[in-house]
This record gives structure tokens, sequence and C-alpha cells, in this order.
């Protein structure tokens, strides 16, 4: 059977200004490489969640998100919101881990998903 990927789809527009030039901040990616029986329950279930930081560096720009706790996901939970040209936007997972150089900005916004 075939593997994607379960995303949860924004369903408003961020409210924080991209740094970059490059992205289109739209979704939550949730997990990867599922198969789409084992998530069947979730498809189509509207949630809210909390964006709780505006994180970046020289290269690419995420907001970390706050999950409600019955909707499962994998750790660091968030939305890349742009990145300079040729960076690509899995980076943003790095950036939530283990960025030295990252800048850490306060932003708040109920997400609908």
């Amino acid at each position: 059977m075939p593997k994607g990927i379960l995303w949860a789809v924004l369903q408003e527009p961020i409210a924080v200004p991209p740094i970059f030039q490059e992205g289109s901040p739209h979704h939550i990616t949730l997990f990867y490489d599922v198969e789409k029986s084992q998530y069947q329950k979730l498809l189509g279930t509207e949630f809210e969640a909390d964006a709780i930081a505006n994180l970046y560096n020289k290269d690419i720009q995420a907001i970390a998100v706050l999950m409600p706790s019955y909707i499962p996901h994998k750790p660091n939970p968030h939305i890349t919101v742009s990145y300079r040209e040729g960076i690509q936007p899995v980076a943003s997972n790095d950036l939530l881990q283990n960025d030295s150089d990252r800048v850490i900005a306060p932003f708040t916004q109920k997400l609908k998903l």
C-alpha cells in the first residue's frame, strides 16, 4: 500500500510576515511515511492549535506550534513560513531542534486547522 504525508492544513493565513522570499506557509506536517488507513479517523478533523514563537536564522523561518493533546504528531510541530532561495523547507526541522544561531521571537496566534 502506498505511503504518504499526514498534514494539518491551515484554514486561515498565518499572521506573521515572511522574512525570506521563498515559502508558502499552509500546513503542519504531523507524520511522514504513513498509510492512510492508520489515520483515517483524523481525516477531515478540524481543530485549533496555538502558535507560540517565531523562529529564524540566516536561511529559514518557522512558527513553533503547541498542538492539542488528542492530535498525534511528530516532535517539534511547526509551520515553515519562509526560506532563502536554495534552502529546502525541511531545514526548519533543524531550526527547531538544534540551531544555536537562531532567533526566537515572541509570536502568538490561534490557528484553525
